[in-house]
């Protein structure tokens, strides 16, 4: 799973696991965000999966809550 974890000028550094990937924004959809789950399309750009996306930001809420 691709784990958008911060942006760094015109990079951005994600997560895979333990390993870290440096992708170019200009792979980025626009709309990715920090924190983001993200797959790479037909086109080959990343995108967000949304669904994944909510779903562990609803894991790490309820993580936080405890």
């Amino acid at each position: 799973m691709l784990i958008v974890d911060r942006f760094e000028g015109d990079k951005a550094i994600v997560f895979d696991g333990e390993e870290q990937l440096i992708i170019g924004r200009e792979e980025l959809n626009a709309s990715v965000r920090e924190g983001d789950v993200i797959f790479k399309d037909k086109s080959g750009i990343y995108v967000s999966d949304k669904t994944a996306t909510e779903s562990r930001r609803k894991e790490n809420l309820d993580l936080l809550k405890r």
